[in-house]
């Protein structure tokens, strides 16, 4: 999140169904890494950035099922709440995102999030938990967000 509390998406289009969903950065975990590392990780990959000073919180979990291009996925999430002041997604890792299936990013606010015009966030009630941190703090113990 930024300093004017908008969300960081990357959209992702299936090969196969052709479906797009936009989701905060992250991917999967290497043999060995601790959590934070994999988040820090991610995050250094997808933005071109590192994360500076503490990651936060584990927030949420979430464990999803869908296909992807022809093959059946079975995914554990978490997700770190981590503020940036602003950032700039690095344009020079465009090409490489592109072959991942990221057709693209954008910063949304979270009145965008809350009535996405064309486009499905994962999870789809990440304005509403936002809000939640923004009001009461991270929970104390990571949320379930459903889909």
């Amino acid at each position: 999140m930024d300093a004017r509390e908008r969300v960081l998406l990357f959209g992702y289009r299936n090969p196969t169904s052709g479906q797009e969903f936009w989701a905060t950065p992250g991917g999967g975990m290497e043999p060995g890494e601790s959590l934070e590392d994999t988040a820090r990780r991610e995050f250094l990959e997808e933005t071109g950035h590192r994360v500076m000073g503490d990651l936060g919180p584990v927030i949420w979990r979430r464990t999803v099922q869908f296909e992807w291009d022809g093959t059946w996925v079975r995914q554990s999430e978490v997700f770190f709440f981590y503020r940036v002041g602003a950032l700039e997604v690095d344009p020079e890792l465009e090409e490489r995102r592109r072959s991942e299936g990221i057709v693209g990013h954008g910063w949304f606010s979270l009145e965008e999030l809350d009535d996405p015009d064309g486009f499905t966030p994962a999870p789809r009630r990440i304005a509403e938990l936002t809000r939640a941190i923004l009001r009461d703090g991270p929970p104390e113990t990571p949320v379930a967000t459903g889909l």
